[in-house]
């Protein structure tokens, strides 16, 4: 009794559908950066918790760790969602060219972010001058976070070698990190503690 074997040709398996990149130009991709990274997201957040923080009234220092780390993380979150979100569904016709204009933006929101705190902090009854130092010194180091990662991420989608040194880079990718990781923690030993 002789056995044949039949050769076995294995299937091709299903490519996965890649997702079709639109061209965008670099006023709308500029636009909805901007709009995603301080607004739709992190603007409602830091005053959802500035509020929070109002009705509960916990200890002042819970308080400020809470608004200062989780406005930073959010702010953090949504820079990174954005990027992410153009690299993988958009081409843009100029990324370079989206650099200065993204930083104008954030810096016209820093602005405007500046002037609703200083009217939050001096409406609020207590004193000023430090609530005041705190949230410029937040504004600047996230504006300057959101600068520098904009900066990146448009040089990335580039075939130049534009990029920021990765020593500077580093050191604020893991500052925004650990703001991130702080804020969590931060909050759970709150709660945990009956700060809220």
């Amino acid at each position: 009794m002789s056995v044949t074997i039949e050769e076995f040709e294995p299937e091709e398996p299903e490519a996965i559908p890649e997702i079709e990149k639109k061209i965008r130009s670099r006023f709308r991709v500029v636009l909805v950066h901007v709009l995603k990274s301080c607004v739709f997201l992190p603007f409602p957040i830091k005053y959802l918790l500035f509020a929070f923080i109002a009705i509960a009234k916990p200890p002042l220092a819970a308080a400020v760790v809470l608004w200062a780390v989780g406005s930073v993380a959010f702010y953090v979150f949504s820079l990174r969602r954005s990027l992410s979100s153009i690299r993988k569904k958009v081409t843009v016709v100029n990324p370079e060219g989206c650099i200065l204009p993204s930083i104008i933006g954030f810096g016209l929101f820093a602005f405007f972010n500046l002037f609703i705190d200083l009217a939050l902090a001096t409406n609020s009854g207590t004193k000023a001058g430090p609530l005041m130092l705190l949230s410029v010194l937040l504004i600047f180091c996230v504006f300057a976070y959101q600068s520098l990662m904009t900066q990146r991420g448009f040089a990335a989608m580039t075939d130049t070698d534009s990029k920021l040194p990765i020593r500077v880079f580093g050191i604020l990718v893991a500052a925004g990190d650990l703001a991130i990781v702080v804020g969590f923690v931060t909050f759970i030993v709150a709660a945990i503690n009956g700060a809220f």
